[in-house]
């Protein structure tokens, strides 16, 4: 399987995430002991807390996401995360854009004959994942969740070992977005 490079953002106190709805497959790790933001999943959203509490309010529901928890939001869904602590809060902010989760959906079902008789039969229609805005234990859950927490360990060795000034990283992995989105569906 072809390896690809994962850009993600490493945002902290000095590096706050720009403002901008984004509706491709993107990927930010945070540090935060303090932080007042809105934003809008372009996709599907989700929210991993590593260590600490992140606090969101989406519509007029109010979500505590702790430790090994993940919160999942449907695309579009506008939110606002609020963390004040005294020790730092690191989570992961995950976005997978409707493409992908589209084409993960038209294939998932399909069988490994029709796949290979039609390999560029791409999803046309709406389909999308139906997404109730919920936290999820990672640890106890789904493969999802146990997607995540070996995510997690590797963007935390990744900037263990980076001793540069950026703020930005490379991580080296299989089509994690698809291979996230299939996690999601089981």
């Amino acid at each position: 399987m072809k390896t690809q490079h994962i850009h993600f953002h490493h945002y902290h106190e000095g590096n706050p995430p720009p403002h901008q709805p984004f509706n491709t497959n993107k990927m930010a790790y945070s540090s935060f002991k303090q932080i007042e933001d809105k934003g809008k999943v372009g996709g599907i959203g989700i929210k991993y807390v590593m260590k600490g509490v992140e606090n969101y309010t989406v519509g007029h529901d109010m979500y505590g996401v702790g430790d090994k928890h993940f919160l999942l939001l449907n695309q579009h869904t506008p939110f606002h995360v609020f963390i004040d602590t005294d020790d730092y809060t690191n989570g992961l902010c995950i976005n997978l854009s409707t493409e992908t989760v589209k084409d993960v959906l038209h294939n998932h079902d399909k069988k490994e004959e029709e796949l290979l008789d039609l390999p560029f039969d791409f999803c046309e229609d709406s389909k999308t994942i139906p997404i109730v805005d919920k936290i999820y234990p990672a640890h106890k859950t789904s493969i999802l969740g146990k997607e995540l927490q070996k995510l997690a360990t590797l963007i935390e060795k990744q900037i263990a070992k980076d001793t540069s000034d950026s703020n930005d990283f490379l991580l080296t992995t299989d089509d994690v977005y698809y291979h996230l989105t299939t996690a999601l569906l089981q």
